[in-house]
């Protein structure tokens, strides 16, 4: 995280998903605005704006977070 903070290493990630670049289609706003806002509530973030970005950082925090919290249960 250092690395990246300083500007030393690239901090954006792609994802090529068919359904998730649908979100972002014209016509789609307000489902990409619940969406997000959903997702921000699930990970107890303060809602805002939200664009398609915002809704796969936070897609992808929430995976992670269930990942790894389903995981640690499996190893009890």
């Amino acid at each position: 995280m250092e690395q990246i903070d300083r500007g030393e290493r690239q901090k954006t990630v792609s994802v090529w998903d068919g359904h998730l670049a649908a979100l972002d289609e014209e016509g789609n706003e307000d489902h990409l605005e619940a969406v997000g806002h959903a997702l921000q509530d699930d990970l107890d973030v303060e809602r805002g704006a939200i664009d398609r970005s915002d809704v796969l950082r936070l897609a992808l925090r929430l995976g992670l977070h269930e990942a790894v919290k389903e995981n640690a249960a499996r190893e009890l």
